[in-house]
C-alpha cells in the first residue's frame, strides 16, 4: 500500500517510490525532502495496515529518545489519498554501516577512522539507552545508519527500534528478538535449536550483538559461517558460536558439517592498521562471550574511550620499508613510544 504511484506526498513532505533507500520486514524508506525547506528527510512507509501497527512499537520508543547517536523522529503524517500513516525521520547521507562495506574501498572492513568512530558512537549511543531503561535488541550493521558531517566525519547512530524493549524494573526480558547472524548463542538456542527452553534475556545480548556487528566492520564479513550458510545449517551455526573459546572472535567452516576453523587475530588482509589492531581484537573478544566473563556495559565503553584517545603516528619500519600506522597513550614518553613499537612489531 502507498506505493503505486511514483510521487507520494504527506502535508509538508513529498517522496518518489524509485528512491528507495532501505527496507524492512514492515516498511519502505524513501529520501524524501519537505516541501517547502527542500531538506532531505527519510521518509518511512509501513507496507500495510497490519505493518503500521507493528510500527507504532518502534514510534513509542523513538519519541522518548533524543540523543545524537539514535536516529531522529521528527514527525507522524498521514499520506494523501491512502491515508497510511508516515514516519518523518532523520536522513543519514551515507546510508548503513552495511553499505558502507560495499563501497570498494572497504570490501576488507572499515579502515581505522571509522572504526574508532563507530566504537565511540555506538558506546555513547547504548550508554544512553541503558540510562533510560532501554535495550535495542537488534543490532546489526544494516541497523547502525551513517551521516557525513562538514568535515567529511562520519557519525554513526543506531536506529530501527522496533524490537527495543523496557526493561529498567527488572532488567531482564524473555521475547525472543533479533537478527540471526548477530544473536547471543542462549537467544539462538532458544530460537532455533530448542523452543522449549526457558530462560531470561539481559542487556548482555546487544553486547554480543555488537560484538559480531564489530567484526564485521572489521573483517567485511558476517564473523561466523558455516559452510552453506548461518541460515541453511542452523545447528551448525549454533554448535560454532555456543563452542568458540573467549579468545576466538571469527569462525569458518570450509566443507559440508566439516571441521570448525577459529581464528584469534584479525587477517592481514583488512583495511585496519597493525597499530589499531591489538585493540579491536581484545574489544571483540570481550563481547563475544556467551558466558559470565563477557564485558559489561561499561568495560566496553571505557576500553572505545581509551581507544579515542589514542594518538596516531606513522612509523617507518626500516626492515620492510612499510609505513605503518601506530596508536600512541597521550603523553606518552619517547622511549615508552620506541620500546611500544619494538614489542609490536619487531
Amino acid at each position: 500500500m502507498g506505493d503505486s504511484r511514483p510521487i507520494q506526498s504527506t502535508r509538508d513532505y513529498i517522496y518518489r517510490t524509485r528512491d528507495r533507500i532501505g527496507q524492512g520486514a514492515f516498511s519502505n524508506v524513501y529520501r524524501g525532502v519537505h516541501r517547502e525547506s527542500g531538506v532531505p528527510y527519510a521518509i518511512k512507509v509501513p507496507r500495510s495496515c497490519n505493518s503500521a501497527q507493528e510500527l507504532e512499537r518502534e514510534t513509542i520508543a523513538l519519541t522518548s529518545l533524543c540523543h545524537e547517536n539514535i536516529v531522529r523522529l521528527y514527525d507522524i503524517q498521514n499520506e494523501i489519498g491512502s491515508g497510511m500513516p508516515v514516519f518523518v525521520m532523520e536522513f543519514c547521507s551515507r546510508g548503513s554501516v552495511l553499505s558502507l562495506l560495499e563501497d570498494p574501498e572497504n570490501h576488507n572492513g572499515l579502515h581505522d577512522r571509522d572504526i574508532i568512530a563507530l566504537l565511540s558512537d555506538i558506546a555513547s549511543a547504548l550508554k544512553y539507552l541503558c540510562s533510560v531503561g532501554f535495550v535495542h535488541r537488534d543490532i546489526k550493521p544494516g541497523n547502525i545508519l551513517v551521516s557525513e558531517t562538514e568535515v567529511g566525519r562520519n557519525i554513526f547512530k543506531l536506529s530501527d527500534f522496533g524490537s527495543s524493549k523496557f526493561i529498567q524494573e527488572t532488567g531482564e526480558y524473555e521475547s525472543l528478538t533479533g537478527t540471526e547472524e548477530y544473536l547471543h548463542p542462549h537467544l539462538y538456542e532458544r530460537a532455533f535449536i530448542d523452543r522449549n527452553l526457558g530462560g531470561k534475556f539481559t542487556s548482555a545480548a546487544d553486547l554480543w550483538s555488537l560484538g559480531a556487528t564489530l567484526a564485521h566492520a572489521v573483517l567485511g564479513e558476517v564473523p561466523f559461517r558455516p559452510f552453506e550458510g548461518s541460515r541453511k545449517n542452523r545447528n551448525e551455526m549454533f554448535k560454532m558460536i555456543s563452542r568458540k573459546h573467549d579468545q576466538d572472535i571469527y569462525g569458518r567452516q570450509s566443507t559440508p558439517n566439516g571441521k570448525i576453523v577459529y581464528y584469534r587475530e584479525i587477517p592481514s588482509h583488512c583495511n585496519i592498521s597493525l597499530g589499531l589492531r591489538q585493540h579491536l581484537e581484545t574489544i571483540i573478544r570481550g563481547l563475544l562471550r556467551g558466558n559470565a566473563s563477557q564485558w559489561t556495559l561499561d568495560t566496553y565503553t571505557r576500553e572505545a574511550d581509551h581507544v579515542k584517545k589514542l594518538t596516531p603516528h606513522t612509523v617507518l619500519l626500516a626492515e620492510s620499508l612499510a609505513f605503518c600506522q601506530f596508536y600512541a597513550e597521550p603523553y606518552q614518553t619517547i622511549d615508552r613510544f620506541l620500546k611500544a613499537i619494538c614489542g609490536n612489531w619487531i
